[in-house]
């Protein structure tokens, strides 16, 4: 992010928010007096974040898939994720590779 965001003005307990891999972060409680958020991300688990959305566990506070994303307009629509049944993905009609 070129810019610094301050997590704890906008943030509150129950909101869902993005990280940089696109993974849903739920706030679970904020500490206003350390500046420190905590929740939980969706299929990692608990996390910390700095007021500025950096991941806390990050190595010299780099970014990285962890870091929160602030929320974006509300008219931005929601990124689906591509999802293809096993059936069709192994029906002979539809390889996308040769093995010969």
């Amino acid at each position: 992010m070129s810019e610094t965001v301050d997590f704890l003005s906008i943030c509150s307990e129950g909101m869902v928010l993005c990280t940089r891999d696109g993974g849903e972060a739920t706030i679970t409680r904020i500490a206003a007096a350390d500046g420190t958020l905590y929740g939980e991300v969706r299929m990692f688990g608990p996390c910390r974040w700095r007021r500025d959305g950096i991941y806390s566990n990050s190595p010299c506070a780099a970014a990285g898939p962890l870091d929160l994303m602030p929320p974006g307009p509300p008219d931005t629509p929601a990124r689906q994720h591509k999802r293809v049944k096993m059936q069709d993905a192994l029906s002979a009609g539809n390889r996308l590779f040769c093995c010969d």
